[in-house]
């Protein structure tokens, strides 16, 4: 199933997801500056993979927490099992 999205240049309607993801330069105030810029735009679920670690978290109006069993769900796209996809960035490359 694709999901529905929009070509818009700027977008003026929050998505319903945002996934943003980990990178090894990343700095933890530069990450909560935007986690706080998406929930304030209005976007409804925020999931913070960080595919070095191995960590999950999860931000939405009721706050940022971790996801022990590196899985998350929202009734859109469903349950997503990060544990696969770090498994995937794992394997070495042929």
């Amino acid at each position: 199933m694709a999901l529905p999205h929009t070509r818009e240049p700027v977008l003026t309607h929050p998505p319903h997801l945002v996934v943003e993801t980990v990178s090894p330069d990343d700095e933890p105030a530069e990450m909560l500056a935007k986690i706080a810029d998406y929930l304030k735009f209005g976007v409804p679920h925020i999931w913070i993979p960080d595919p070095y670690k191995h960590t999950l978290q999860e931000a939405d109006c009721e706050g940022l927490r971790a996801c022990p069993d590196l899985t998350v769900e929202t009734d859109l796209v469903g349950r997503v099992d990060f544990r696969e996809l770090f498994a995937e960035v794992d394997e070495p490359s042929e």
